[in-house]
C-alpha cells in the first residue's frame, strides 16, 4: 500500500477552490465603477443646485396669489397723494385687509401712475408689505400695476416675489381736489414665503 502524503493543515478541497472570474478585479470592471460613481456624485449635485429653485426662496415655498379684492380710494389733487383701504380674497391669505398710500401723478392728457406702499392682513393677522407702480387711464378708469413683496409679519417675514393688479375704478364723488373712487381688482402672481 501506497499511502500518499497528507498535507499539513489543509485538505484536498481547499487546495483547488479558485475564485470565480465575476470576483477577480479587472480594469474594465474599475473603469465602470468609477463611472457609475461619477455619475451618481453628478446626480447628486444637480437635485442639491435644483432645490432652491424648484421651492423658491425662504423656507422653501412659492405659492400662487390670486383673487380679487374690492376697494375706496382718495387721491387728493392738490397734493397729489392718495390713500386706499379695502378688502380682498386671495389664495393663501383667505380674507384680507389691506391699506395703501402713495403719490398720484398726472402722466398726460388722459393718463395717470401711482407709486406706493401696500400692506395685506391675512385671516391670522400675518402681514404682507409690498410696494407697487401703477398706471392707467382717466377716461376708461381702467389700471394695471406690479406689486412687488418687500417682506412682512408672521410666515411673510421673509416674503418676496411680485404679483399684478388689473383695476377698474368708478368716481363716487369730488369734493373741492378731493376724488373718491370705488375699485375692483384682479390679482395674480407668485410670492415665496
Amino acid at each position: 500500500m501506497n499511502a500518499e502524503p497528507r498535507q499539513s493543515g489543509s485538505s484536498q478541497k481547499e487546495t483547488n477552490m479558485k475564485r470565480p472570474a465575476s470576483a477577480v478585479p479587472t480594469t474594465d470592471g474599475i473603469i465602470v465603477m468609477r463611472k457609475v460613481i461619477s455619475l451618481v456624485a453628478l446626480v447628486g449635485l444637480i437635485a442639491a443646485l435644483s432645490t432652491g429653485v424648484a421651492f423658491g426662496a425662504a423656507k422653501g415655498t412659492n405659492r400662487p396669489v390670486t383673487g380679487t379684492s374690492a376697494s375706496t380710494s382718495t387721491i387728493n389733487l392738490a397734493t397729489g397723494t392718495f390713500t386706499g383701504n379695502g378688502t380682498s380674497q386671495l389664495s393663501h391669505f383667505g380674507t384680507t385687509t389691506f391699506h395703501n398710500d402713495g403719490t398720484f401723478t398726472l402722466t398726460g392728457p388722459d393718463t395717470f401712475s401711482l407709486v406706493g406702499t401696500d400692506t395685506e392682513v391675512a385671516a391670522n393677522g400675518d402681514k404682507l408689505f409690498s410696494t407697487f407702480t401703477v398706471t392707467g387711464t382717466l377716461s376708461t378708469g381702467n389700471s394695471s400695476g406690479v406689486f412687488t413683496a418687500t417682506g412682512g409679519t408672521g410666515r411673510f417675514v421673509d416674503a418676496s416675489g411680485t404679483f399684478t393688479i388689473a383695476a377698474t375704478s368708478t368716481i363716487v364723488s369730488i369734493v373741492g381736489t378731493t376724488i373718491t373712487s370705488s375699485d375692483t381688482n384682479t390679482i395674480n402672481g407668485r410670492i415665496s414665503y
